[in-house]
């Protein structure tokens, strides 16, 4: 069985504003080699579960946070890592561009990482600005060109949606990104946390986010540039091209296991429950000494008593709208033999989905139900219309 990797870094050299992430700014080398050192117990717990269940791993991320500012860092854990990974496993780092130098870059690749994922977020002043973010666009661009010769399978993350953003602002954004012959992007409309500085800055009125209509604008806009340009549209979020895929993307898309280590990592992994066990660790990055991670074949009563927190209200219905729901996010849609074998039911195209297939907005096709782009930001109303139409 499959069983991928997350590793989560919380540090950061500086709060963005926007950021609802386990991640923190205040730290020094004392408290972030006390981190790396209860991180490579617990990777030393978990790979040692891993090879008692001969459990393979195709990908790992570390996420964060900003893992990019550290860098031999990782050659331990991914020592450890390294007897249970598939071979030409994935193997991935979120970094910044001012994270980005000939050394690092070296460092990286010794390590063992295979895929670079920078934020960028864009490439225009006023909106780096607005976002807190501590890089220029020229920064952004030779940073690319650097990490891309490097790591040709390269991601960038971009923005939409930000105030004072406009269309040509967006389209310029795109566009560079296009001459940059980047192989993957990352997409994302802004959100509004309630626990970040934007999120409070709104619910006082401070800031106006820009109308829904002009976002989806935005997301029509990258459909219309990137398509056509070679960038598959693979989920409401990611474009790429076909050997530029994100394989550990595709592990959460898919409903499948992963583990997560770090302040504020999820997991979710096979257990005795048809629904699979969920499990996150704390936020706090000073409790990594506090958990005493002991595993063992009641792996719930096991992860609960080594102090990570356990989702145990989660039910049967729950993984079907989790499944259904990340899954309508893709082209690839929902898998219909899965879904009617799982809940030993039959699919009825009635109701709302009737209406949508008959507008041509859902197809049956080889196997899988999919859902035309343009409603993907609606997968978990149609999650609910497909649960109900099982019958």
């Amino acid at each position: 069985m499959n069983v991928s990797l997350y590793i989560h870094i919380p540090f950061c050299s500086a709060i963005c504003h926007y950021c609802d992430f386990a991640k923190t700014a205040n730290w020094d080398q004392r408290i972030s080699d006390a981190y790396f050192s209860n991180l490579l117990q617990h990777v030393k717990t978990w790979v040692h579960w891993m090879k008692a269940k001969q459990y393979t791993c195709p990908t790992v991320f570390f996420g964060g946070g900003t893992p990019g500012l550290f860098t031999s860092a990782y050659k331990p854990i991914l020592e450890l890592i390294s007897p249970v990974l598939s071979k030409n496993a994935e193997v991935s780092l979120e970094a910044n561009p001012n994270n980005i130098t000939e050394s690092s870059l070296l460092a990286w690749k010794e390590c063992g990482f295979t895929r670079l994922s920078l934020g960028i977020q864009s490439f225009q002043k006023e909106n780096l600005k607005f976002l807190s973010r501590d890089h220029s666009e020229e920064e952004s661009i030779q940073s690319i060109k650097l990490a891309k010769a490097a790591f040709p399978n390269l991601n960038i993350d971009l923005i939409y949606g930000i105030p004072g953003q406009t269309s040509i602002s967006w389209q310029s954004d795109l566009e560079m990104a296009l001459s940059l012959d980047v192989g993957h992007l990352s997409l994302y409309n802004l959100t509004w946390e309630p626990q970040t500085v934007l999120g409070r800055r709104r619910l006082r009125k401070k800031i106006e986010p820009l109308a829904e209509d002009t976002e989806f604008s935005f997301y029509e806009l990258a459909r219309k540039l990137l398509n056509p340009r070679g960038l598959h549209h693979e989920e409401v979020s990611n474009w790429s091209r076909p050997e530029f895929s994100c394989r550990h993307n595709w592990v959460y898309w898919t409903g499948g296991y992963y583990i997560g280590i770090g302040s504020g990592a999820h997991g979710f992994l096979p257990n005795d429950s048809p629904v699979g066990l969920r499990y996150s660790y704390p936020k706090n990055d000073r409790t990594m000494d506090k958990l005493n991670l002991a595993l063992s074949e009641d792996l719930g009563t096991s992860l609960e008593t080594s102090g990570l927190i356990l989702d145990k209200e989660r039910g049967f219905d729950d993984l079907l709208l989790e499944i259904i729901g990340s899954s309508l996010r893709t082209y690839q849609g929902v898998p219909i033999d899965w879904l009617e074998s799982t809940c030993s039911k039959k699919l009825k195209i009635e109701g709302a989905l009737k209406n949508l297939r008959k507008d041509g907005q859902l197809v049956l096709k080889e196997g899988y139900l999919t859902i035309d782009p343009k409603q993907w930001f609606m997968e978990n109303y149609w999650a609910g219309k497909i649960v109900e139409s099982l019958k």
